[in-house]
């Protein structure tokens, strides 16, 4: 029932992996960067039954750790836990 699934997965991964190495250098820098933007981080907690997601962005991974801890912090008092 998965394989389905898991061939169209590979092909895809596969697919990617040609596209990216036909880019030249200056190409994957600019798609790093691209990508690096494109983090983001959710948090989805249930209130009244329907879920609400909070959203992170930031331009690097260590800002998002620390606004991730900041939104944690937030969260804990919110729900009042320790």
């Amino acid at each position: 029932m998965f394989g389905r699934f898991r061939a169209n997965q590979e092909d895809e991964l596969r697919l990617e992996k040609e596209r990216l190495n036909k880019m030249s250098e200056k190409e994957l820098l600019i798609e790093m960067i691209l990508e690096l933007k494109r983090i983001d981080q959710k948090c989805d907690d249930t209130v009244n039954g329907k879920r609400i997601a909070r959203n992170i962005y930031a331009d690097s991974e260590e800002e998002c750790e620390k606004k991730l801890e900041e939104l944690i912090k937030e969260m804990k008092a919110e729900f009042g836990i320790k």
